[in-house]
């Protein structure tokens, strides 16, 4: 069996019957992001799943209501040439509380969500491995509240890195390189580029982390 008819099979046996999907984005946003959740939203409903957009990032998952909408196959269209993430992203203090990742478990308990996809650099995803540790018991405590009786599965977490740090981290690493290179040439007399000019645009966090280094003999 060739390569193209395995994954062809591969995606004929998916099966999103019964499953709801729910994707959000977080933290700075980032290139490729519209595209992620893009991806997301359509195979989640080539394969039979239904998917909810998670708008304003963990925020919209602790204030649930209109910030938790069903996606449609329309509703991505003409996304992927935008920037940044077109469902919102949000820095979520409530998030970081253990009440406020009950909420956000009550909330996709409503909701019906079986998987949740979160887009985002190292603090979404160490909070969303978080909130996976504690789904468990998450559940237990809306139980024993009776809000949460209606949900006896468990929720599936996928994360996909999408954040300006990744390609920044080796836009610094690069810079540095290019730096020591420059200084060993001029260290044994190699001849050196009379004007070498490198300058990154970036986005995230802290944009003043790097913006222009110039060297010059």
């Amino acid at each position: 069996m060739s390569q193209s008819d395995s994954k062809k099979r591969f995606f004929e046996n998916l099966s999103g019957a019964g499953k709801a999907i729910a994707v959000l984005t977080s933290g700075g946003d980032a290139q490729g992001m519209n595209a992620a959740v893009r991806a997301v939203v359509r195979m989640g409903l080539y394969v039979g799943a239904k998917v909810y957009f998670i708008h304003e990032g963990y925020q919209g998952m602790v204030d649930g209501g209109d910030n938790i909408r069903e996606a449609t196959w329309e509703s991505v269209s003409s996304m992927l040439q935008v920037g940044g993430t077109v469902i919102g992203s949000a820095r979520c203090k409530d998030f970081r509380s253990h009440e406020g990742r009950l909420k956000a478990a009550h909330n996709l308990v409503q909701h019906g969500i079986t998987n949740l996809c979160v887009i985002g650099g190292d603090g979404s995803l160490t909070g969303a491995n978080l909130f996976r540790e504690e789904w468990s018991g998450l559940l237990t405590e809306l139980v024993e509240q009776g809000s949460g009786a209606q949900c006896k599965h468990n929720l599936l977490f996928k994360e996909v890195l999408g954040s300006i740090h990744s390609p920044a981290t080796l836009l610094g690493t690069t810079i540095s390189k290019v730096y020591r290179e420059w200084s060993e040439k001029e260290k044994s007399g190699s001849s050196v580029d009379a004007n070498a000019l490198l300058m990154p645009e970036v986005r995230g966090e802290w944009p003043d982390w790097f913006e222009l280094i110039e060297r010059q003999q």
